[in-house]
């Protein structure tokens, strides 16, 4: 019978086994040689062409921002004016009539524990109407598409991610006559109305609204008070981050696809290296690298393209990505990944490196990927290829900033991300050996062999994944707390 080809032994390794004898070559076991310094120098000059590209990405968003109107406005809920350049208007959620649950939320809503879930992805915030003053100038310049509400009528102004065509204000129904132009950050889910339309439906009937104070551009007023006496903290800002443009997502996503072939080069050189150097029974891992060229590509093309493909998806649509972020800084703030929020944001380095690490090598990796790979063949490829393409959404460059923020946690991608896809291999491989085993009737030994591989494959991602939590606790908090 003919051996299938996903079981044949490496062609280094000489001819299958028979009988239960060992052929000279197998016994050398050679180990494949180190890689050319290019592989090095050439993934080390694409992560800097892709750290450029990001950066020039963030200066054309700069640009494109700069000619946004609002770009820089936030709501503030109260009955005081918390700074006095803020003005005066009402603010009320979209009513439960104007969005009926989608299939989706019904199906959920009929399971147990299905509004927990509904809760966490925001399913059912359908965002909010606000009612401001703002002159014939200031609504034309903030039109993108169709047209401007006119004052009095009962008439709307959608923002980036608000997706019904009429929402009610008290009895009266408003529709939908034009689009936010985007990167209008306090109007991302938001339908916005004039004032004086408002009035018109209080006279109708009462209306449940708050009172809220918007300021067109907040910033000032914001630095101002962080650098006083007042606590912003205690205010309650209503806002998002704007959303940037569908061509410089885009075009982010492809610089931080160049940073990923880069590390990917320049991981395999290093892997290689390791696997030439260090003795058999500590570098069986990186010495598999070699062996099987195949499996290796395999999974960097799986994975990887899944990150990417996460990440074009939600740049194309961007309610995937906002739903994605929703549910990940509830995770972070006050859900199951909270200790490791509080860790960051006690500003301790040693803390949030260690919280860190504990998630994504203790249970991320070796509670839910590789512990459960020994019986469950592949389940550590599943895992990840599931794993990457939630990160590529949640991830996604759909804000703005969001480029900026890349340029330094790219280096925390091709460190993390680069140990999940050595994971994904070497459980990958560890199946292959045992089958390799299994048909060529050598169990013993090959079982040994993925046995090696599985250990030291361990050993070697909780070190990178060690490197990759103290990358991210030293860049983000000296970024975002100091």
């Amino acid at each position: 019978m003919e051996t299938p080809e996903f079981l044949q032994g490496d062609t280094r390794e000489g001819a299958p086994e028979t009988g239960g004898a060992r052929p000279a070559a197998e016994k050398r076991d050679p180990r494949p040689p180190r890689l050319s310094s290019a592989w090095l120098i050439a993934g080390a000059a694409l992560m800097a062409v892709g750290v450029a590209g990001l950066l020039a990405v963030m200066v054309l968003e700069a640009r494109e921002q700069a000619s946004v109107p609002w770009a820089h406005g936030v709501v503030v809920v109260g009955e005081e004016a918390p700074w006095p350049e803020a003005e005066r208007g009402f603010r009320m959620p979209v009513s439960g009539e104007d969005a009926p649950d989608s299939p989706l939320v019904a199906a959920l809503r009929a399971q147990r524990g299905g509004e927990d879930v509904i809760a966490q992805f925001g399913l059912d915030d359908h965002g909010h109407v606000l009612a401001l003053e703002a002159s014939a100038e200031e609504w034309a310049a903030l039109v993108g598409e169709g047209r401007a509400p006119r004052p009095g009528a009962f008439e709307a102004l959608a923002g980036d991610l608000c997706d019904l065509d009429a929402v009610h204000v008290g009895e009266e129904r408003f529709e939908v006559v034009g689009r936010a132009r985007r990167g209008v950050g306090m109007l991302t889910r938001t339908y916005v109305i004039p004032m004086a339309s408002f009035e018109a439906a209080a006279a109708s009937g009462p209306i449940e609204a708050e009172t809220v104070w918007f300021d067109r551009d907040a910033a000032e007023s914001v630095a101002a008070m962080e650098g006083g006496q007042e606590d912003i903290g205690d205010l309650e800002l209503h806002t998002y981050m704007p959303l940037t443009s569908r061509g410089l997502g885009l075009s982010a996503v492809g610089w931080l696809a160049v940073i990923v072939v880069g590390g990917v080069l320049a991981w395999t050189w290093i892997f290689r290296a390791l696997g030439a150097a260090l003795p058999s029974w500590a570098g069986a891992v990186f010495a598999e690298v070699g062996r099987a060229p195949r499996l290796y590509a395999f999974v960097h093309v799986l994975l990887y393209g899944a990150f990417l493909a996460g990440m074009w998806a939600a740049v194309e649509r961007p309610e995937l990505g906002f739903r994605l972020t929703h549910f990940v800084k509830g995770q972070f703030e006050d859900g199951g990944l909270s200790f490791i929020g509080n860790a960051y944001g006690s500003g301790s380095v040693l803390s949030a490196m260690a919280t860190t690490w504990f998630w994504n090598y203790v249970m991320a990796t070796v509670v839910m990927s590789i512990a459960p790979s020994f019986f469950l063949p592949f389940w550590g490829v599943a895992k990840n290829l599931l794993s990457f393409l939630v990160v590529g959404l949640a991830l996604a460059p759909i804000w703005a900033g969001a480029a900026q923020g890349m340029t330094y946690h790219s280096g925390t991608m091709v460190l993390e991300l680069q140990a999940y896809v050595l994971t994904a291999f070497f459980v990958s491989r560890y199946v292959v050996l045992v089958g390799q085993g299994l048909w060529l009737g050598s169990f013993g030994r090959r079982f040994g062999r993925a046995v090696a591989v599985m250990v030291t494959g361990t050993v070697a991602v909780g070190v990178m994944l060690g490197i990759a939590a103290l990358y991210e606790a030293v860049t983000l908090i000296l970024f975002h707390f100091v």
